[in-house]
C-alpha cells in the first residue's frame, strides 16, 4: 500500500455498539482508501479510535500523518500509531526529527536490555530462607526507587555461577570476566498499562541482585558509564518518555518499545546531560548501596542523596507493602519536606528534557502533561504526588528557571 500504491486515508473506529453490536466491543474497524499504482509520498489523512460515524465528514477530526513519520515510528512494518490529535502528530514528529531511537544502528549509545531469571523456569534457584542476594521483581521498584517493596526470594552466588548458556559459558558472566550482579544497572518494569498514572517506571538498581522476568535490565552493564546510566534513568522517568511509550504499550512495556523511543544522543560532557545525571544521582543514591556510584560523579551518598522518607517511616513503609501511601505523608513534617525536595529535583529534570533537549513549546508540553494520567483518574496518594510534580514543573517552566 505504501511503496507500490498511493495510500490516501486510514480512518479508525472503535466498535462500541455503534457499528456491529454482535461483534465484541474491543474490536476495531478501519476504512482504508488507496489509489492503485504509484507511491505514497504525501501525507495520509487519518483519525483513530472514533466512536461516531459522523467523524467521516468532520475535517477538524482528521489528522495529516506524514510518510516520514510513519517510517520513523515503524520502520519495518509501517504500522500506524493511534495518535489522537494534530498536536500529538506535531509533538511526536518533533521528537523523532531530533533524536534517533536506540534500535537505530547509527545511534552512538549501545544499550541492550534483557531478563535475568524466569519466575517459573528458574524457580529452583530461588530461596525463601535467605541467600547471598535478593531476587528483584517489578513490584519492588518505582521511579528512582529500588526499595518499593521487600524481596520474596533470595539467590546464592555459587548456584548462579553454575548456570550455563547453551554454548557452555556461564550465563551471567560478562565479556570482561565480571558478573552481571557486580554492576549498577538501569531497569524498568515490564508489567504496566497505558492507562496507569505512569506507564514507564525505571530506576538504577544497586549491585548484588538479579531481576525476575517482570523487569528488563541492562544486558552488558559494563559498557555504559555511571553518568550515562543516571541520565538514562532520568529520561525514562520523564513525562515526555512516558507520553511516547504510551503510544506503544498496552498492558506491558516490552524492550522493543524502549528501543523505539527517540533517545537523546548527547555527548557525555554536555551540560544538560551532566546536570540531569547529577539530579538523578541525588534521587537514586540515598543509601550506602550507592556509595561508589555517587563518588564516581563527585557526590556523597550521605550528604547529597535525598531519601524519600525519614528513617522511621521508611522502614515502616518498606515492611508494610504500601509504599504509595507514604508519597506525600501529612503525618510527618520531615517526610513531606524530603518528598517535596525530590519533587523539585524531578521537576528540573523534566523541564530540561522537554524544553532544553526536545525543544518543546509550553503549549506542546502542557499537552504532554495532560496526556500522562490515569484512565479513570481516581483520587489516590499517587495521583496527588503526580499532580504536585506537574504543578512544580509548570511553576519552574513559567518562572524561566
Amino acid at each position: 500500500l505504501i511503496e507500490e500504491n498511493r495510500l490516501l486515508e486510514v480512518l479508525g473506529f472503535e466498535n462500541r455498539g455503534v457499528f456491529f453490536p454482535e461483534v465484541h466491543s474491543q474490536f476495531k474497524i478501519a476504512i482504508i482508501i488507496a489509489q492503485k499504482g504509484g507511491k505514497t509520498e504525501d501525507s495520509i489523512t487519518t483519525f483513530f479510535l472514533s466512536r461516531r460515524p459522523e467523524d467521516l465528514d468532520r475535517p477538524k477530526r482528521h489528522m495529516s500523518y506524514t510518510v516520514s513519520l510513519l517510517k520513523q515510528l515503524s520502520p519495518e512494518k509501517y504500522a500506524f500509531l493511534e495518535l489522537h490529535s494534530d498536536m500529538d502528530v506535531r509533538i511526536v514528529s518533533k521528537c523523532y526529527e531530533q533524536y534517533r531511537p536506540l534500535k537505530d544502528g547509527s545511534h552512538p549509545w549501545k544499550i541492550e536490555f534483557t531478563r535475568d531469571l524466569d519466575m517459573t523456569n528458574d524457580r529452583h534457584l530461588f530461596h525463601e530462607d535467605g541467600g547471598d542476594m535478593p531476587l528483584y521483581e517489578g513490584k519492588m521498584i518505582w521511579q528512582f526507587r529500588h526499595d518499593w517493596a521487600p524481596p520474596r526470594y533470595w539467590l546464592k552466588v555459587e548456584e548462579l555461577k553454575a548456570v550455563k548458556r547453551r554454548d557452555g559459558r556461564p550465563r551471567f558472566q560478562l565479556e570482561d570476566g565480571s558478573w552481571r550482579w557486580e554492576h549498577y544497572r538501569v531497569g524498568f518494569r515490564e508489567v504496566a498499562s497505558s492507562t496507569n498514572i505512569r506507564t514507564l517506571i525505571s530506576t538504577l538498581a544497586p549491585t548484588n541482585l538479579l531481576f525476575g522476568h517482570t523487569v528488563w535490565a541492562e544486558d552488558e552493564p559494563q559498557k555504559l558509564s555511571p553518568i550515562l546510566k543516571l541520565f538514562t534513568t532520568a529520561y525514562f522517568n520523564s513525562f515526555i518518555a512516558d507520553y511516547i511509550i504510551r503510544l506503544f504499550a498496552t498492558t506491558h512495556v516490552q524492550k522493543s518499545f524502549i528501543n523505539r523511543l527517540p533517545f537523546p544522543s548527547l555527548p557525555e560532557d554536555d551540560p544538560r546531560l551532566q546536570r540531569i545525571a547529577h539530579l538523578s544521582a541525588r534521587l537514586v543514591g540515598y543509601t550506602e548501596d550507592f556509595a561508589d556510584l555517587m563518588a564516581s560523579v563527585g557526590l556523597d551518598w550521605e550528604k547529597d542523596g535525598i531519601p524519600p522518607l525519614c528513617p522511621k517511616h521508611r522502614k515502616e513503609a518498606y515492611t508494610s507493602g504500601r509504599m504509595d501511601t507514604y508519597l506525600l505523608p501529612d503525618f510527618c513534617e520531615e517526610c513531606c519536606r524530603l518528598q517535596m525536595e525530590r519533587i523539585r529535583l524531578r521537576a528540573e529534570i523534566d523541564v530540561i528534557v522537554a524544553r532544553d533537549i526536545f525543544h518543546l513549546t509550553r503549549e506542546e508540553y502542557e499537552h504532554v502533561l495532560n496526556s500522562v494520567r490515569a484512565g479513570k483518574d481516581r483520587p489516590s496518594p499517587l495521583r496527588t504526588y503526580m499532580e504536585a510534580l506537574k504543578g512544580e514543573i509548570r511553576r519552574r517552566w513559567d518562572s524561566g528557571v
